[in-house]
């Protein structure tokens, strides 16, 4: 009988960790610039850019996801920047992934991404804290 063998290269325990591991892979498997999430106030929780470019991605994140009050349209639907991003429903709210590069690579990754997430989410800190993901 053949062992199965272990398709992920690194493993943590520490949910931060865990979550800049699997943003790196999916960088690399999707060869976009860039994952970086965070929560709905812009502050940083994982990333797999420099910390002064993840900071600023980040803190504008929450800007650009979030509705005009007049028309409805969000400024990342509008705006010329390489950048897409996701709401990830949590228990306080929202987390956001932002994905960095081009257009087409930054949807498949943001996918991918989340799915990842979710399930790092769900295995080191339970569904119970963090709600529907």
């Amino acid at each position: 009988m053949a062992v199965a063998e272990e398709r992920r290269k690194r493993r943590s325990t520490n949910v931060v960790l865990a979550l800049t591991y699997w943003l790196e892979a999916t960088v690399k498997r999707f060869g976009v610039e860039g994952l970086t999430l965070a929560d709905a106030d812009g502050f940083l929780i994982a990333t797999n850019l420099s910390p002064g470019h993840a900071q600023e991605v980040a803190s504008v994140a929450p800007l650009l996801f979030q509705p005009d009050e007049v028309d409805g349209r969000r400024p990342v639907d509008s705006v010329p920047l390489p950048i897409s991003i996701v709401a990830l429903p949590c228990y306080s709210g929202s987390l956001l992934l932002c994905a960095l590069g081009e257009a087409g690579r930054r949807e498949d990754a943001l996918a991918e991404a989340a799915t990842g997430v979710r399930r790092i989410i769900r295995e080191l800190v339970g569904d119970a804290a963090w709600g529907v993901l």
